[in-house]
């Protein structure tokens, strides 16, 4: 059995160790402004979003100099998949795969079903790779699917006596434990998250939201 061990914590650059003491580096910190998306791969992320609506579809974009070149659809494994994702923890391991050839984790992408491909405070609190682009296909007008990628970067989170200020925190829906506010800046928007933990602490934390370009075609 090839097993894997994991340096760094998620959105670090990282390296997977194989049993023969290979040594894969499968994330760069790098960061991608202009995302080159080919047309047949735009188009599969577009019917794997039919195919699964209402829920959400869920994937790894690979690539390299801000170009995709192959696409992992994963299955959804979150709780409630008509409202967030998760990538499936084999299809994550797919990293190591592509790392091998030369690419890199350009980008993860998923489909809001209703809703525009605008950051939702739960893709929000998911983001652990700051170094990838977050791609967002919405089917809010089924025959004309709109993309859009983002960049999302998690600061440190930090224990907080009570959500403030409170008039403006909003629980997020089908997320008991799980607050947000969304503010605009003068290059994006940023969310303040407030989590309580199954400790009862209740956790701050804001992420940082900048748009990437997407460019679809050849």
């Amino acid at each position: 059995m090839r097993r894997y061990y994991y340096a760094a914590r998620p959105g670090k650059k990282r390296s997977a160790i194989t049993d023969n003491g290979n040594v894969v580096k499968f994330m760069d910190r790098a960061t991608v402004k202009r995302l080159s998306l080919p047309k047949d791969l735009y188009n599969a992320i577009v019917t794997q979003a039919h195919a699964v609506y209402p829920e959400e579809a869920c994937g790894l974009v690979a690539g390299r100099d801000g170009r995709a070149t192959s696409l992992y659809q994963a299955s959804n494994v979150a709780e409630d998949r008509r409202r967030y994702y998760v990538v499936d923890p084999q299809t994550l391991l797919r990293q190591i795969d592509f790392a091998k050839r030369g690419e890199m984790l350009l980008a993860i992408y998923h489909s809001h079903p209703l809703s525009s491909p605008v950051p939702s405070a739960t893709d929000a609190a998911g983001a652990y790779y700051p170094a990838a682009v977050y791609l967002i296909v919405s089917l809010a007008n089924p025959t004309q699917p709109a993309v859009r990628g983002w960049h999302l970067r998690r600061m440190g989170a930090w224990p907080v006596q009570a959500l403030f200020p409170a008039a403006e925190a909003v629980r997020v829906r089908g997320r008991d434990n799980l607050w947000a506010r969304r503010v605009a800046t003068g290059d994006g928007m940023r969310y303040i998250l407030w989590r309580r933990d199954r400790h009862n602490i209740l956790w701050q934390q804001v992420v940082t939201v900048q748009e990437v370009v997407v460019v679809v075609g050849d």
